[in-house]
């Protein structure tokens, strides 16, 4: 298969080799050529009606259009949001992957990016970050050093609710929110949290939901002799601490 690939990439390179390009019409052709072989358009997109087919539709019925010039963006209705499926892709460490559901809001004309967004995540998929500072999103009084991150948000009114921060130096807007790590069975409830920090108030959420039903599964697998166990999270999600801390 590898040799089979090579000759077909020197046969190639020996068609583009006579075309006897200069040294600047090469690399524009060679930019044009990438973009081509990814089937990317040249032109930027415009959104007109011509440029669209109808695919599908959606479980409510409305119609779901794919663009006949490059068939990453989508919209849904007629007059619907656009959206780039293949902006981004997630690199865990290990792997590149991408996402389903994953979409990204355009404006038109809208001109597809040469190469996708690599997102930095960890091994429970919430994106990386980098910070030395933090500070309240809407009233501030002070900003305080990311070791101390939990003097910022002790006093905020909805623990288990998003809560936006912003972060220095250079460094994206964070939502914490607080993290049951054990479950009191004979209460049915949650105790014990911590405050987690993550890139997207979405994220928040998801690892939230994702820790309660960790925790309530742990807890149907407990045989209840006496006084009733708490089970803990074990490996929970949590933010990726860039002090070790």
């Amino acid at each position: 298969m590898q040799a089979a690939v090579n000759a077909h990439l020197i046969k190639m390179i020996m068609i583009f080799s006579r075309e006897g390009h200069s040294g600047g019409s090469a690399g524009w052709a060679a930019a044009a050529l990438n973009r081509l072989l990814k089937f990317k358009p040249l032109a930027p997109l415009f959104g007109t009606d011509d440029e669209w087919v109808e695919v599908g539709e959606t479980e409510a019925g409305v119609p779901i259009y794919q663009n006949s010039r490059y068939g990453c963006v989508f919209k849904e209705g007629k007059d619907g949001q656009a959206y780039d499926i293949e902006t981004r892709v997630y690199d865990d460490g290990s792997a590149l992957f991408q996402r389903g559901g994953d979409r990204q809001p355009i404006t038109f004309p809208y001109s597809p990016p040469a190469q996708p967004e690599v997102v930095k995540v960890n091994a429970l998929g919430h994106r990386t970050f980098q910070v030395d500072y933090v500070y309240a999103d809407e009233e501030w009084e002070c900003t305080y050093p990311w070791g101390d991150r939990s003097e910022l948000v002790e006093d905020r009114p909805e623990p288990f609710v998003p809560y936006k921060v912003k972060s220095l130096v250079q460094g994206p807007d964070l939502w914490v929110i607080s993290i049951p790590i054990a479950y009191d069975i004979a209460e049915d409830d949650f105790e014990d949290f911590e405050d987690k920090f993550f890139v997207s108030e979405q994220e928040a959420k998801d690892a939230l939901q994702e820790a309660k039903d960790r925790l309530k599964e742990a807890a149907s697998t407990v045989t209840v002799s006496g006084a009733p166990e708490t089970p803990e999270t074990g490996d929970r999600p949590s933010e990726t601490d860039p002090n070790g801390e």
